[in-house]
């Protein structure tokens, strides 16, 4: 119940319920405020209760004099409307804005501030300057709304137990940006002049990027080769050298403005070369410097004092002879300075294989000539023989009722025309006996072809008494080497078998034609014992070379058939 007022106090004489004290009001105990005080308001610990259905406080700065601050505030407890949001805000009373909002429900340690200044969102106890917690990823939110006029846009950072990232929440919710658990330091360093190291603190000055890891390697965008042709239509000059590594052709490639370039090819050939002394010096189709020079002293007897002096160029291979004998007998395979890009065209006139830019193989010795026997008739016996072995008995073809005798015989494709001494005639097929006749021919011309693959062998090896060709590597089982490839010949795949001891460093198979153009160049990925499969898909029937390169020196060549 409201008490009498004081004898000092003053009637407000506007409310005359109303009491005005125009002095200091010091209240022993707690106060009770709102219209919905209760009489014998129990307070508990509470010093004041404000107790009405629309609680307001207001602080009204009345200065109105010089800079004096004037601005008013006020604290608003719950919506007044019906529905409302129950929340707790300060709010800027003479901008309206409500600058602090707290719902209903709120968290435990929503928002805490430490003695220190740390700041916590969800723990009273932040480690940092701002420290957010929550149990499942922690984010910020940063959106840009159009108030501004610019177009909306909002990132999150975040972090959880996968990665920390940096999300575009407005397309997508994409992660362009991640950085793993465990990452080391300076995985990414970025200095002061904008270089950036890769694993690297401190990135050269003068590179964009320095890469700093001394166990990995730079891994460049890998595409197949349609691929790199599309990305090439959509190149400009303005993109000179960007490079890719191709997948299909196992090369990197660099834009050069107007087209794709392997990296580290040319298409130029060795067409000049000089001796001086033992040394036999190459120059490149296009600089004409001799600054390739091959040490020939190994293939010298070391017997007495000869240089060579008189050699030849055979396709590839340089034929070498000593001082004082004149005879061509050492070869040297020039096939590896070589860029093969030669695109010559092969000619077959009668049984000559000729090449474009001159050069030309006789095939006349791998006929098989089976077209060239002749038959023989006997006439008494009634026996036709054919010249390189087979006969028929044509007595079963005889007349019983008188002696006549054949007179004539024609033969056309596989069809024996007999004609009898009365006049009559008969057609034999003799293709049953032609057909295993062809399959035995077939068969020699195979041994023929291994048997001179053999001898091609035993002349690479042979020694004069006064010259041999010493090989690169040491022949025997310690070394490198190179097996003959099965089947020979074939006329689907083969493989070949080799030997690389692990002390060297890479090896290589180059298979060639007769020519000397190389066809395939196949990094050997195992060294030890292995294979490789060479499919016949881009061959035509011919006969082919391969040869083991061990550390960039050629260890053996072998000759392939393809059917």
């Amino acid at each position: 119940m409201a008490q009498s007022p004081p004898p000092d106090g003053v009637i407000d004489q506007d409310v005359p319920g109303r009491q005005v004290i125009n002095d200091d009001l010091e209240v022993i105990g707690s106060l009770g405020v709102g219209n919905d005080t209760q009489p014998n308001q129990a307070y508990g610990f509470d010093t004041v209760i404000l107790r009405e259905n629309n609680l307001r406080m207001f602080f009204d700065d009345t200065s109105n004099s010089a800079n004096f601050p004037n601005n008013d505030w006020g604290f608003e407890f719950n919506e007044s409307t019906n529905g409302g949001n129950n929340w707790f805000r300060v709010l800027d009373r003479t901008s309206g804005n409500a600058v602090f909002v707290a719902e209903a429900g709120a968290r435990n340690n929503a928002l805490y501030v430490e003695a220190d200044g740390d700041v916590g969102i969800g723990t009273n106890s932040p480690a940092v300057d701002l420290e957010i917690q929550t149990g499942d990823t922690p984010t910020v939110r940063l959106e840009q709304d159009n108030t501004s006029g610019f177009t909306p846009q909002s990132w999150d950072v975040a972090g959880n137990e996968a990665n920390f990232f940096i999300r575009d929440a407005t397309n997508g919710s994409t992660l362009p940006f991640r950085i793993r658990p465990g990452a080391p330091t300076s995985a990414i360093d970025i200095n002061g002049n904008g270089a950036v190291g890769i694993h690297n603190a401190s990135p050269n000055a003068n590179a964009s990027l320095d890469l700093g890891a001394t166990n990995r390697g730079l891994l460049l965008n890998r595409m197949d080769t349609a691929a790199r042709t599309a990305l090439g239509g959509a190149l400009t000059p303005a993109e000179n050298g960007m490079v890719v590594f191709d997948t299909d052709e196992l090369l990197a490639y660099v834009w050069d403005g107007v087209d794709w370039v392997p990296v580290g090819t040319d298409d130029q050939s060795a067409d000049v070369f000089q001796l001086t002394g033992n040394d036999l010096e190459l120059s490149l189709e296009d600089d004409g410097v001799a600054n390739n020079v091959v040490d020939l002293s190994g293939y010298l007897d070391n017997t007495d004092d000869q240089t060579a002096d008189v050699f030849q160029l055979t396709g590839n291979d340089l034929e070498l002879s000593l001082e004082d004998d004149g005879v061509a007998n050492n070869v040297v395979d020039l096939s590896g300075y070589l860029d093969n890009t030669d695109d010559q065209m092969l000619a077959l006139n009668g049984n000559s294989l000729d090449l474009e830019d001159g050069g030309s193989v006789d095939l006349s010795g791998y006929l098989d000539n089976t077209d060239d026997q002749q038959l023989t008739l006997d006439n008494t016996l009634n026996i036709l023989s054919l010249e390189d072995g087979g006969s028929v008995d044509l007595t079963p073809f005889k007349m019983d009722s008188d002696d006549q005798i054949l007179t004539e015989f024609s033969l056309t494709g596989t069809m024996l025309k007999l004609e009898i001494e009365d006049g009559n005639f008969l057609e034999v097929d003799i293709s049953t006996i032609l057909a295993p006749l062809e399959a035995r021919v077939t068969t020699l011309e195979t041994q023929m072809i291994d048997v001179l693959e053999r001898l091609d062998i035993i002349e690479e090896c042979a020694c004069d008494g006064t010259l041999g060709g010493l090989p690169d590597f040491d022949a025997t089982i310690s070394g490198p080497r190179l097996f003959q490839n099965v089947p020979n010949p074939f006329d689907n795949t083969t493989s070949i078998s080799y030997f690389v001891p692990f002390k060297y460093n890479q090896a290589n198979i180059v298979i060639s034609s007769s020519s000397g153009k190389i066809l395939n160049n196949i990094a050997l990925d195992k060294l030890g014992e292995g294979s490789i499969d060479v499919n016949k898909s881009t061959m035509q029937s011919a006969v082919y070379f391969y040869s083991l390169y061990v550390d960039g020196k050629r260890v053996d060549t072998k000759r392939m058939v393809v059917k």
